[in-house]
């Protein structure tokens, strides 16, 4: 990856380290939501006026008085986000697509940094339907024997926040279902289909913070913090730290740079 990015990306984002803990995050999929932002593209270009970014998707849109202008993560260098009181950073750095077998570049915000360690969040949408029938249920839309009673498409929302230092690593450290499943239901009676749709768009369009997320990745916090990692296993024991939370995870990073 583009070093320069990488290094420029540590030295700006220590400005907005504090603006996104413990923000609420609209999924921006029922209404478009626009806010003040900056986009830097890659060729350098910035725009300034209303930004939409929708993750589910993965595109950046800009309005400034015209139509507006999508952008894919492979044309843009970073974007900021003034929402409320918080301004957002997020930047385009690369990933291995596992499934085309190529690195891409994909959007992450920044939630903390200190001189030698970033952490970030990108968040993952999943979907899939559910045929329900008088035999039984299932998925993807398989029918089983039985009257057919109608679908239910269900949708999850997952947080991964990652790891990432100045040489251009990033690595997965943890992650979390972000609110309780979307449902939207089709062809059942309709008293039932309404009700149950309109929850669901209510109570989905922001969600509640993540208490807890589940480590995926032990080796992540050895991996960057190698040279040092006796002591900081040393302070998560003598701390009971599960780090397993925001606070825990920004503390140990913090803990870790002290050690320099």
């Amino acid at each position: 990856m583009n070093l320069f990015r990488i290094t420029f990306f540590f030295i700006l984002a220590q400005l907005f380290t504090s603006s996104a803990i413990a923000q609420l995050l609209n999924y921006n999929i029922e209404s478009e939501q626009w806010f003040p932002g900056v986009i830097q593209l890659a060729d350098g270009k910035m725009l300034t006026g209303k930004v939409n970014y929708n993750f589910v998707v993965g595109t950046l849109k800009f309005e400034n008085g015209g139509e507006p202008q999508t952008f894919a993560p492979r044309s843009v260098s970073r974007f900021t986000m003034q929402t409320g009181k918080a301004k957002r950073m997020y930047y385009s750095l690369p990933i291995f697509d596992e499934a085309r077998g190529k690195r891409v570049e994909v959007f992450y915000e920044v939630i903390h940094t200190n001189k030698r360690l970033a952490l970030l969040s990108r968040h993952i949408f999943e979907y899939r339907e559910k045929v329900l029938t008088s035999g039984g249920t299932t998925s993807n839309g398989m029918a089983t024997t039985g009257q057919y009673l109608g679908t239910i498409s269900i949708e999850k929302v997952y947080e991964e926040l990652y790891f990432a230092d100045k040489k251009g690593n990033i690595k997965l450290y943890c992650n979390a279902q972000k609110d309780k499943n979307r449902k939207y239901y089709y062809d059942f009676d309709e008293d039932i289909k309404n009700q149950q749709n309109n929850i669901s768009k209510e109570t989905s369009r922001t969600s509640a913070e993540i208490d807890k997320y589940k480590i995926q990745d032990n080796s992540t916090l050895r991996y960057f913090m190698t040279s040092k990692y006796i002591q900081v296993n040393q302070y998560i024991r003598d701390n009971k730290l599960k780090v397993n939370t925001l606070d825990e995870i920004v503390q140990v990073m913090d803990y870790y740079e002290t050690l320099f």
